[in-house]
């Protein structure tokens, strides 16, 4: 579960701040060159539903959960370069608390609350689809990536 993401007065920061999603324990930005911010997602606070039924009168009634994930969700631009690939790889490596898992705590912006949260989440596999091999150059240049966030 998301809790606040607090200033240096313990109040919660509200309303939009210039950025969308830092990771790790010291908080280390993702550049917004690194995402293209039309494929940005947010859900907070995803619901969950233990149950949903309709009685007989067709009224419907439902459990949802107590845990309500955040899901994150971000495309970097295409023709990203591997120098570019492996800055924005480092800035995730760095940030987990555990690499199996790929476990990082992310503070990021809520649109529905206009605050910023931070919560524990991981990253799922993540696909790397190749545009153009330079072998000259030796440089590669790739398609969008799709990178996510999925809370605990």
């Amino acid at each position: 579960m998301a809790d606040y993401l607090l200033d240096n007065n313990n109040d919660p920061i509200t309303g939009f701040q210039g950025w969308l999603v830092k990771v790790g324990s010291g908080l280390t930005l993702i550049p917004t060159k690194y995402i293209a911010a039309e494929t940005y997602k947010i859900t907070p606070d995803q619901r969950m539903e233990e149950t949903a039924e309709r009685d007989v009168t067709g009224k419907l009634h439902r459990e949802t959960v107590e845990n309500m994930p955040v899901k994150i969700e971000f495309e970097t631009p295409p023709m990203l370069s591997n120098t570019d690939v492996a800055a924005l790889n480092t800035i995730l490596s760095n940030a987990y608390s555990s690499t199996p898992e790929r476990k990082l705590l992310v503070a990021y912006y809520d649109p529905e609350e206009d605050a910023y949260k931070q919560e524990s989440c991981y990253v799922p596999n993540v696909d790397y689809p190749i545009r153009n091999i330079d072998v000259t150059g030796k440089k590669i240049t790739y398609d969008a990536i799709r990178y996510a966030f999925i809370g605990y």
